[in-house]
């Protein structure tokens, strides 16, 4: 099952952050679609929890555990890959580093949770972050290239953390609709603070309401075939680097939809990265 959720996460994510370039291309703040990527997917736990309430029954600990992931990992982990992929030439150069946590959540997983972890996927794994390096390499003749560069590596650690509190929250029989409706409801208040205090407008475009909203609901389809795959995973680094592996086409579509970078180099770096998903999956 888990290699199923796992590509309904890879097409999900590829037209997701299509979605998130065309937003920032029409000059939609980015706290207004980040809004839309939280807000929607919360409106389904609400239903869930509603109709039954006692899956939220969890201990404080684990309540002030995701109140601290969704503070220092979920909020700031957006802001800086929004940041960076609106900085970045291509918005897969920024992802792919920004997912490749892949490898650091695949080891930890194996030590602190005894997750399986095959010489054979260690292989895959590697393919997958060795051809991605070919993808996010570019000269630095603009001062956006080391922002972009550095904010990437900000949500990279943002998003390997927030992997691990959801495996550990798994771990601990914190189900889906719990671990999920605390840090999306947490980080809505932050997102919902900002847009106030900033003053920022809504655009009256009905063509932005459908953009923002079909963010919204790929960022929820997204998130619970992720939560999905960590529930279903012999190690959630299997789960991520399929993840990560989906910026390969990404890359792709953005260069052909909004004439994004792309060069032979790049290009071999995305054959690369699709060697290394095969042989993961397999």
């Amino acid at each position: 099952m888990w290699i199923i959720y796992s590509l309904m996460l890879f097409l999900s994510s590829v037209v997701l952050y299509l979605l998130i370039r065309k937003c920032q291309i029409s000059n939609i703040p980015y706290e207004i679609y980040s809004l839309s990527m939280f807000g929607v997917p919360l409106i389904f736990f609400v239903l869930a929890a509603i109709l039954n309430p006692v899956v939220l029954a969890i201990p404080i600990h684990q309540i002030l555990i995701s109140f601290i992931a969704a503070v220092l990992f979920s909020y700031l982990g957006n802001l800086f890959s929004m940041e960076s992929i609106k900085c970045a030439p291509n918005p897969g150069y920024s992802l792919i580093i920004s997912k490749s946590y892949v490898i650091f959540i695949a080891i930890l997983a194996a030590i602190i949770f005894h997750s399986h972890l095959s010489l054979k996927n260690i292989i895959a794994i590697g393919l997958i972050l060795a051809f991605s390096a070919l993808i996010t390499l570019t000269k630095a003749t603009k001062s956006n290239n080391l922002k972009w560069i550095a904010l990437s590596i900000g949500a990279f650690f943002c998003w390997g953390f927030l992997a691990l509190v959801f495996q550990y929250q798994i771990e601990n029989g914190i189900s889906l609709v719990a671990r999920s409706f605390y840090i999306l409801l947490i980080v809505n208040i932050l997102l919902f603070a900002e847009i106030k205090y900033k003053k920022i407008k809504i655009s009256k475009s009905k063509k932005h309401y459908f953009l923002i909203f079909a963010v919204g609901v790929l960022s929820g389809i997204l998130n619970i075939a992720m939560q999905l795959g960590y529930e279903s995973a012999p190690n959630p680094g299997y789960v991520n680097a399929v993840n990560a592996s989906s910026i390969s086409l990404l890359t792709l579509l953005a260069s052909y939809f909004f004439k994004d970078e792309l060069n032979f180099k790049k290009l071999f770096g995305v054959m690369g990265v699709t060697f290394g998903l095969i042989m993961l999956l397999l």
